[in-house]
């Protein structure tokens, strides 16, 4: 019996995340972060600086326990609060110099996947993929 598309899609997305995870693995600077760690980084780095409600909200989880991974990330002076000066009331993180450095190789490191991923298609392949995932991000901005 064949697969239908959706099965299908489900599939290759599983297996392009389950490489993605060990290619973050490979990353030797990343080593010590947790994947949640290295996803709020990535967060922080891509809209530094963010309140903690706005990094929750990104990540998808409660205030409380982004409170609890970004704690780890200040003791190993991987970010760093500070009050806003617009409302005092909030807070924002952003990236030590140490976190950026963090980032900035991690981004280098993707980029370069990204392109050995992509060497397989074509230009007119890349732009129709790029669509597609344009329009599958504008859904689920929705």
């Amino acid at each position: 019996m064949s697969q239908s598309i959706n099965d299908k899609f489900y599939e290759y997305l599983k297996k392009t995340l389950e490489a993605s995870i060990r290619f973050r693995g490979m990353d030797p600077v990343f080593e010590a972060l947790t994947f949640q760690e290295s996803i709020v980084v990535e967060i922080i780095g891509s809209r530094e600086p963010v309140s903690m409600s706005e990094l929750a909200k990104a990540y998808g989880t409660l205030p409380n326990t982004m409170t609890g991974i970004v704690d780890r990330l200040v003791k190993r002076s991987i970010v760093e609060r500070k009050p806003s000066a617009k409302d005092r009331r909030s807070i924002l993180v952003k990236l030590t110099e140490y976190g950026f450095s963090l980032h900035k190789h991690h981004k280098q490191r993707l980029r370069k996947y990204t392109s050995q991923l992509l060497k397989v298609l074509t230009l007119e392949e890349r732009k129709t993929l790029v669509d597609l995932f344009e329009r599958i991000i504008r859904t689920l901005s929705e």
